[in-house]
């Protein structure tokens, strides 16, 4: 082309461009002139002395900040970019320590034990909560952290209770405290070992696992306790500790470890919490007796807790362990006590399997005579009719405009559970499609692969949809799902229900087993949200340590007990895909359990409405109960 143009066209254009820039750059220097910040060495500090003039105090000579000074105090200054990390709460903060309660304490201590490199090390984040006063004071001078204020938290990580575990790289948040220990052990490649055979310690949950209870929930709050009130009597959850260290070690292939670990008579003893090898458990144990044994006395104790106090000293042996342990201390003066009382409980190990747990008297047979009992009881109450199955108007529901990976078949089912896993989620999804308002926030409780949420969250874009599990290989499934759809308006949640406190609402599970039905109604009615909620696993109903069994006012106040209860859930369970003849008393008592549900939504002032989803053959557990809080209803819901 240059050979085209001749010498005049070409010296003009050049002139023109010339005088293009140079008009471009008068005219930015111009409007940017006014705005230019002032290099420092321009300004002349000492032609002001206004702070002369003004009563000031001097409360210390300036210093140069450490590392750590500089991190607290340039949080003010700049958003933080990448809030991947582990969060931990504490309520005070100085130069080198913080005050925090013991369950914050125990991360701290694990966060130091584990040997991260540096490509692994999780980021650390200091959350101040002023609502409550830590007792516990941990030394962090080796830790690099950045403070932030619980306000200035992502969504995600506000929806649940700390500890927390965040990556925002695919908007996951693991919640609770095992849940979370336990990831930061998978990060760290070289610690797996802490996690015991196939990864197992502490991987269920506290409301089915005696051991994750105890190790969460029990000692937690017993340790908190005696960090406010200290008396004379030993908590009975340490003592039941000494008493599980006393019985035979109960674990996998026992007979081949007997032969090369510590044995009497062929029996493997407690060298551990959990058996021969240290695991996570005693690494999460081990501050929480530290903190009890700095409160009462080592010295005073080992007479009647000679097993802690043992496993005690073979802890502090390994100096890993114990130069671990030097981070954490406490400011307490309390009285000393020398004479104590000692709980009585029962002879017995903190593991379901444990024989001594199960006496055959106590077991529960659901016995016919019983049944019977429980039915005739009801009936007299005359509940069962005011409950009728409420007929939910089918919508056509075109699976095939729905995306491979928002429809079931994208959370790998087989094909003979195919078509009946379509049909339950048309029939809870239906009502979703109906109560659900623009914005809303929507969570799908135990959510499994995500079935129900992603395909919400694809037909409702303009709402946010947060799916909740505490089974990790079940959330990577639904995350796999979601990265495929390109969806926006998903979250995911590793947690146990009880430790999601985030404001949604309308809460939706489908099959939700035993006690999570019921935990997901009363994260709902405390949150006044609406819910979708198809129960399961009524056999498994049993009082823990949130929930308590009758739910309704009505049903406790009845003659009805709490075995005539759990053996009408037993009964409940009694339905099948091919009707037998317990079938129809199965779905006796399946209404009878859901009923009780649905007065205590009612009792709860809300619009309740028991369901049955269709075809009844897509489930045997087929029933699902709708709730709205009455203050939200509308008429046409479903008219």
């Amino acid at each position: 082309m240059i050979e085209c143009c001749s010498a005049k066209r070409m010296l003009a254009s050049i002139i023109f461009l010339g005088g293009l820039t140079f008009l471009i750059l008068v005219i930015e220097s111009h409007l940017t002139g006014n705005n230019r910040t002032t290099e420092p060495e321009q300004l002349n500090l000492t032609s002001s002395n206004c702070w002369l003039q003004e009563n000031f105090e001097i409360i210390e000579q300036c210093q140069p900040c450490s590392g750590n000074k500089k991190k607290l105090y340039s949080y003010m200054l700049n958003i933080i970019s990448n809030m991947s990390g582990i969060y931990i709460s504490i309520s005070k903060i100085n130069s080198s320590s913080v005050q925090c309660d013991v369950d914050s304490a125990v991360v701290f201590f694990i966060y130091k034990y584990l040997k991260f490199n540096s490509k692994t090390c999780p980021d650390l984040y200091l959350v101040i909560n002023q609502q409550y006063n830590g007792k516990i004071k941990v030394d962090i001078s080796d830790f690099l952290f950045d403070l932030v204020h619980e306000c200035e938290l992502n969504k995600t990580i506000k929806n649940c209770l700390l500890p927390a575990f965040y990556s925002k790289k695919e908007n996951y948040c693991i919640a609770g405290f095992c849940g979370v220990l336990r990831q930061l052990v998978k990060i760290c490649e070289t610690e797996h070992w802490l996690l015991g055979f196939r990864q197992s310690c502490l991987s269920a949950c506290a409301e089915f696992s005696i051991w994750t209870k105890f190790c969460e929930v029990d000692l937690v709050t017993s340790i908190k306790r005696c960090l406010t009130v200290k008396n004379s009597e030993i908590p009975v959850d340490v003592i039941r500790l000494e008493q599980h260290l006393r019985q035979p070690v109960r674990m996998h292939n026992i007979r081949k470890i007997s032969k090369t670990s510590t044995s009497i008579d062929g029996v493997i003893q407690h060298c551990f919490v959990e058996g021969p090898k240290m695991y996570l458990s005693d690494l999460i144990i081990l501050p929480l007796i530290h903190v009890f044994l700095y409160l009462y006395g080592l010295e005073n104790v080992s007479t009647f807790l000679p097993l802690i106090c043992k496993w005690y000293k073979s802890m502090l042996s390994d100096e890993r362990v114990s130069d671990s342990l030097t981070i954490i201390s406490i400011s307490l003066s309390l009285d000393v006590i020398t004479e104590f009382n000692i709980p009585k409980v029962r002879m017995e190990s903190l593991y379901k399997c444990d024989p001594r747990r199960y006496k055959t008297s106590e077991k529960l047979f659901t016995k016919q005579n019983e049944i019977d009992h429980v039915i005739s009881l009801v009936d007299t109450m005359e509940v069962l009719q005011e409950f009728n199955y409420h007929k939910v108007k089918e919508e056509i529901f075109d699976w095939d405009k729905i995306p491979y990976h928002a429809h079931p078949k994208g959370g790998d089912l087989p094909d003979d559970r195919l078509l009946r896993k379509m049909q339950q989620i048309e029939n809870i999804v239906n009502p979703i499609l109906k109560i659900a308002e623009c914005g809303d926030t929507i969570v799908d409780f135990c959510c499994g692969a995500g079935h129900v949420g992603i395909l919400i969250a694809y037909l409702l874009p303009k709402c946010q949809v947060i799916l909740l599990d505490n089974k990790e290989h079940s959330l990577k499934k639904a995350s796999n799902r979601i990265i495929h759809l390109n969806l926006s308006n998903v979250s995911l949640l590793q947690s146990n229900i009880d430790y999601f406190k985030g404001n949604f609402q309308l809460g939706v599970t489908l099959h939700a087993c035993g006690i999570a039905a019921d935990l997901v109604m009363k994260a709902c009615i405390s949150n006044r949200s609406k819910f979708v909620i198809s129960p399961c696993c009524y056999g498994k109903l049993q009082i823990n340590h949130i929930l308590k069994y009758p739910r309704s006012k009505r049903y406790s106040s009845s003659p009805l007990t709490i075995r005539d209860y759990i053996v009408a859930g037993h009964s409940a369970d009694q339905t099948h895909k091919n009707e037998y003849s317990k079938s129809e008393q199965g779905e006796k008592c399946m209404k009878i359990v859901d009923i009780d549900r649905c007065l205590h939504a009612d009792e709860c002032n809300y619009k309740v409405f028991l369901a049955k989803m269709k075809p009844s053959t897509c489930s045997p557990k087929n029933n699902f109960i709708i709730g709205i809080p009455r203050e939200k209803y509308k008429r046409w819901y479903f008219n």
